[in-house]
């Protein structure tokens, strides 16, 4: 699963953000369950944010898309 989880993040990034309700929804857990010392980090580096139902890349995260994809593989 884990695996799995990390493929859905990745592609989700090329679109920018990670929709939050459709990762609950195939995985049964949220996305800071299964990844909350990167969300802090990512977050308080100011590389990605909350937006709405999304975990969104700021434009800084999107200047370090590789980094950013990295932290959950």
């Amino acid at each position: 699963q884990r695996a799995a989880i990390a493929k859905m993040v990745s592609v989700s990034f090329y679109f920018g953000g990670i929709d939050l309700n459709a990762f609950k929804s195939c995985f049964g857990v949220t996305l800071e369950q299964v990844f909350a010392p990167e969300i802090e980090f990512l977050r308080k580096n100011g590389l990605m944010q909350y937006e709405k139902d999304r975990f969104q890349m700021t434009k800084l995260g999107k200047q370090n898309f590789g980094g950013v994809v990295a932290l959950f593989y």
